[in-house]
Parts: C-alpha cells; structure tokens; sequence
C-alpha cells in the first residue's frame, strides 16, 4: 500500500492534475480511492483499474471527466483488480464496499467506469447494485471463466449504458448485451485499439470517444462541458 500511495503522489506531480482533491478515507481511514471534484452537485464517476494497474491513464481519465463537468473517483489499481486470477465476486465485493463508503460522503448519482475486464465488472455491478445509476465501458468481454459469464450476469442491466469498442469488437459487444432494453444501450464503435489507452492522448479516436462519452453524460445527467 505504501508503494502504491508513492506512485499515486509521483503521477500527481508529473501529469499536474489541477482537480486532484483529498484522498477519500473510510471511517478506519481506509483508501477509498482519489477524489477529482469539480461541481458538488454533478455526478460520481468511479474509475475501475485495468489489468496491469496503470493509474496514470485512470488520472487522465478522471481529468476528462472533470472536463465534461463529472467528478470522478479513480479506484486505486489493487491486486483484487490488477490480478488476472482475481474472481468477479472478489472484485464486485470490494466494489460495493468502496460504494458503501463513497455514499457516507456524497449522495449523488453514481457512474461505473471501466475497461477490458474492469468493463464487464461494471456493468455486472450496474446489474446488481441499484445505486448505479449508468455505466460507461470500453471494450467490455468475456473476460472469466465460464460459458457466458458475463452475459448471463448483465441480464437484468437496465441503466442507460455507453459502451465504446472497436469496430471488430462491434457485434461482440451487442450480443453480450442482447437482452437489455435498446433504449438504454448506446454504442460507439469509435475506438482503434481495445480498453483506456486508446482514449487517453489526441488522437482522433480519443476524441471521437470522448464525444460519446460528452454527449451520454449530457443527456443522461444534464452536465455541461468546462
């Protein structure tokens, strides 16, 4: 934990993140995760880790968010999330602890964010959890052991949710999530490479992705671009 705390300080300074608030602390003191505020009355993004635990691209994240007028909470890159033999209950446990503790803060509308398989944890936890109120993923998948894990555990997903993948990752996508109320299902397949590392940067995939990501936040909670 100590090295992890080390290397969340040393990415603050270097990428110089101008909304970077307090880490936020359980009652024990435990680390929830780090908080990017910017309207008390706008949405919580809580930022998922990818596997292999690169939480300069989840800061990067969370500033965009800001941007678009979101608070966000980058969870910080654990081994629950970063191990590869973590099971999705481990993982959906510790994040509905994190929600427990976020909630003694703020009561505002909580959004799930994650890639790869951080994606489909998120939208099993939007399935589960009626204190999420929308999920944003990016290449979401089937990501555990078991014939359809995943799709069979979104089957009650019904909040609005904005998925971004690649062309080829297209009807993958859309099967997994067959059964959930069209309505409520928005697409982009607007990324060149699967996961966050190709919405981070400029290029003209992130920007397309983040044009999605503009508008589903837009429409859904109201928030204005900074």
């Amino acid at each position: 934990m100590r090295r992890l705390c080390a290397l969340v300080v040393l990415v603050l300074a270097l990428v110089g993140v101008g909304h970077a608030q307090r880490p936020l602390r359980g009652g024990s003191n435990e680390l929830v995760g780090y908080q990017f505020i910017v309207n008390l009355a706008a949405p919580h993004c809580l930022v998922l880790p990818q596997t292999g635990g690169d939480v300069s691209v989840q800061f990067e994240v969370a500033q965009r968010l800001n941007k678009l007028g979101v608070n966000a909470l980058v969870i910080p890159p654990t081994p629950v999330y970063t191990d590869p033999l973590s099971s999705p209950d481990s993982i959906l446990q510790d994040l509905r602890h994190r929600i427990d503790l976020l909630r003694v803060e703020s009561k505002n509308p909580i959004v799930v964010m994650g890639a790869g398989r951080s994606a489909s944890v998120a939208l099993m936890a939007a399935a589960k959890d009626l204190r999420i109120k929308a999920a944003v993923v990016a290449s979401p998948g089937e990501y555990f052991d078991g014939k359809e894990y995943v799709k069979r555990h979104v089957t009650l997903l019904c909040v609005p949710t904005q998925v971004l993948c690649t062309k080829k990752e297209g009807k993958l996508v859309r099967d997994l999530l067959e059964v959930m109320p069209r309505q409520l299902l928005f697409v982009s397949e607007s990324l060149s490479e699967p996961g966050f590392q190709n919405m981070v940067g400029q290029t003209k995939a992130s920007g397309e992705s983040w044009l999605a990501v503009s508008v589903f936040f837009s429409e859904q909670f109201s928030v204005q671009p900074r």
